[in-house]
């Protein structure tokens, strides 16, 4: 039975890159783009849930990520995506316990470590994805769901 892997912000950068590597290695990939969840808008997590809700998927990928810090407008939507993106996952998963063993990855940053001048905002959204994933392992620890967490060189799981 092929595997099935979910993966959001799957159309450039890390997320295509991360799609060809699921689909090298024999998954079903279903990619999810801004044209179809727009995490800045609050019925992203409807979409989320309507996507994920048929726990078809073996492992979910979230790649979606977005780098500004120039306007609030902008710093707004670096939270929205970063956090909110990753929050609708685990928040589907919490209100729908999955019924199969299934793996979310977040992609995080090594950025998470400190704020660096050039993207003080990004780096405080990457940190708060280090405490989303610490909450989600110790939240999922005794479920299907296991929270994996990857920053540049650096693996977390739970």
């Amino acid at each position: 039975m092929t595997k099935i892997a979910v993966i959001f912000g799957a159309r450039g950068g890390i997320g295509a890159a991360t799609r060809e590597a699921f689909l090298a290695a024999g998954y079903r990939v279903v990619p999810v783009n801004s044209s179809t969840v727009d995490f800045t808008k609050p019925e992203s997590y409807a979409q989320v849930s309507t996507i994920l809700n048929e726990d078809l998927a073996d492992v979910v990928v979230n790649c979606a990520g977005h780098f500004d810090n120039t306007n609030t407008e902008t710093h707004n939507k670096t939270f929205d995506v970063n956090i909110g993106s990753n929050w609708a996952i685990i928040q589907h998963y919490i209100n729908n316990p999955a019924k199969k063993p299934v793996k979310i990855i977040m992609v995080g940053s090594s950025a998470y470590r400190g704020g660096r001048k050039a993207y003080i905002l990004y780096s405080a959204s990457k940190a708060a994805l280090y405490n989303v994933w610490q909450g989600a392992c110790d939240y999922f620890a005794d479920t299907n769901t296991s929270v994996g967490l990857i920053n540049r060189s650096e693996e977390h799981t739970s």
